[in-house]
């Protein structure tokens, strides 16, 4: 049965907790729009209290009865819930979007990796001098992706003027002649040659070609092509041919990268 006492209706500590319930929600809302950045919990915490505020009134009704207890409460307290409810509905759903967008990017990514790579500088002789023709470069290449990949692949390749290869000195050697060399020893990379000729032919300690410079640069760098098709986890030899001009042949050579050209199957 309601309480007839008229001064407990209406002004007291569980009245007072029904409707700070229902202003906690228009209260929080204006906190998180102004102090979010400072104090990025508080709105919550306010959230929070409504809702126990809004509970402990529930409380009152059995000794002031439900006359501005009952509704006021039972705003303050479903209406939040049915926030948090909705805000973890939503949050669930955009997470979920989040790692479906990540590991489509992750099945779209292509990862190769290079295995073995050798080269063949292929020198030729015409009159006395020596010509340069493509290089010649061999290697592995494996599908680390889960996915098949088939098309253009792009293996970018890099030559650095810190040294000069042994391989490429020792084809100069058996096609031109140490003498010719000895004799043409004027430009930096001839130089280089002439030390190694010199040394004996070897390279020195530490060093598997003739050093140059110690700290060296990249100074070409190019792009060849491949038609392949590789599936998930395969991995296939591949045959390429490089064009490199003879101002740079004969330095460090290496094969940095392959990347897959347009889309994957």
């Amino acid at each position: 049965m309601e309480s007839s006492n008229p001064t407990s209706a209406k002004n007291t500590i569980y009245h007072k907790s029904a409707t700070f319930s229902v202003l906690a929600i228009p209260i929080a809302f204006t906190v998180n729009l102004i102090l979010f950045d400072t104090f990025p919990l508080l709105g919550s915490l306010i959230i929070f209290i409504g809702i126990l505020s809004g509970i402990f009134a529930l409380f009152g009704i059995k000794k002031h009865g439900k006359k501005k207890i009952l509704v006021t409460s039972l705003i303050g307290v479903i209406i939040p819930i049915f926030l948090l409810v909705l805000s973890f509905i939503l949050v669930t759903r955009s997470v979920s979007q989040v790692r479906q967008e990540v590991e489509k990017k992750k099945s779209d990514f292509v990862e190769l990796k290079i295995i073995q790579p050798t080269h063949n500088w292929r020198i030729k002789t015409q009159e006395g001098t020596y010509l340069e023709s493509a290089v010649g470069i061999d290697l592995y290449v494996k599908n680390l992706t889960e996915g098949k990949i088939n098309g253009k692949v792009a293996f970018k390749i890099e030559l650095n003027d810190a040294g000069i290869e042994e391989a490429f000195i020792r084809d100069l050697i058996e096609i031109i002649g140490r003498e010719k060399i000895l004799e043409d020893g004027e430009t930096e990379k001839f130089e280089a040659i002439v030390r190694y000729i010199e040394r004996g032919e070897v390279t020195p300690a530490d060093f598997d070609y003739e050093p140059i410079k110690e700290q060296g640069d990249i100074v070409f760098t190019t792009r060849v092509y491949s038609n392949i098709e590789l599936d998930a986890q395969e991995t296939k030899r591949v045959s390429l041919q490089a064009e490199i001009p003879p101002a740079y042949r004969g330095y460090l050579f290496t094969v940095r990268s392959a990347e897959q050209v347009g889309a994957r199957q």
